[in-house]
């Protein structure tokens, strides 16, 4: 990162969001909230990852997805949510 550079320190879940959502937030000029991170990934459950026939090519995660990218982890797919 250009902006960190070293460890990370251990972090709650409530403060990884907020990161994050601040990071979107600061990159794209747009506020998003973990509001908007929730309704992204309700987005993506309900219409790409479904358990018996998911639509993994449409997908806008695909690229980044660790059930597709990473070597031994499509067993990710198998999973029911």
């Amino acid at each position: 990162s250009k902006f960190y550079r070293g460890r990370a320190p251990p972090m709650d879940p409530q403060t990884v969001v907020q990161l994050l959502c601040k990071s979107i937030t600061y990159e794209n000029k747009i506020m998003f909230s973990a509001a908007h991170l929730d309704d992204f990934f309700f987005d993506l459950a309900e219409n790409y990852c479904h358990d018996k026939n998911p639509r993994c090519g449409e997908c806008p995660i695909n690229d980044s997805c660790l059930a597709n990218t990473v070597n031994g982890m499509d067993v990710l797919k198998k999973y029911i949510t």
